[in-house]
């Protein structure tokens, strides 16, 4: 991977997380405080080696145990 940048926003639109570091994940958080349960958006830009470019999208439901 020679690019990567990864995001992920709130119902409200607000990105509360992102990096360009593939090995860096998202820890729950959200100005310090466990985010609310709920439905968030996430964007994957990638862009390998042998310079293809892929885009993911898509939503996913966070639930605390």
């Amino acid at each position: 991977i020679s690019e990567y940048d990864f995001h992920i926003y709130n119902r409200w639109g607000d990105r509360i997380f992102e990096t360009d570091d593939f090995t860096k994940r998202w820890d729950g958080y959200f100005n310090n405080k466990l985010a609310q349960q709920g439905g968030y958006v996430y964007q994957l830009k990638i862009r390998a080696s042998w310079g293809e470019a892929y885009e993911y999208k898509g939503t996913f439901l966070l639930i605390h145990k």
